[in-house]
């Protein structure tokens, strides 16, 4: 169940990511672009079925665990998370995904000093590295957000 707050950390990066990359004006997607569903698996992935190592199901880790009461982890959530993860139509440009440079090879981090973005740009930061989200509390290298949603 705890896998939806790195789904949703994910996407808020994507965001980010994608923002800090330099655009240039026309580069704009078309209207109906933005209408194109992405392909989801059938059935779901199973999340909400994951057992957990009896180590984390200690009431002291819920302390620090950020996922809301009010937003739940969804199979049909995390695995709509995992796709856009990987969708590519999400870019400007439709050429990088947000695992374009959250590489799971290499913890979901990069394994470059600078990133590099859409146009080949350089971004000022390295990828930072997605892991354990759900326990943090400041996200982004400038920790501008203490919350996943």
């Amino acid at each position: 169940m705890r896998i939806t707050s790195l789904i949703i950390a994910l996407l808020i990066l994507l965001v980010a990511g994608f923002s800090s990359c330099k655009k240039e004006q026309g580069d704009l997607p078309l209207i109906q672009d933005l209408a194109k569903q992405p392909t989801l698996p059938n059935p779901d992935y199973d999340y909400e079925g994951i057992e957990f190592p009896e180590a984390w199901n200690n009431s002291a880790l819920d302390l620090f665990e950020s996922i809301p009461n009010d937003n739940p982890i969804t199979n049909a959530g995390a695995t709509l998370g995992r796709v856009l993860f990987y969708d590519t139509d999400l870019s400007r440009d439709h050429s990088i995904s947000c695992a374009s440079c959250h590489k799971q090879a290499h913890a979901f981090s990069d394994d470059v000093a600078f990133s590099v973005g859409i146009n080949n740009a350089v971004t000022p930061r390295n990828s930072m590295a997605l892991f354990n989200l759900q326990f943090s509390r400041r996200f982004f290298w400038d920790r501008r957000s203490n919350s996943l949603e």
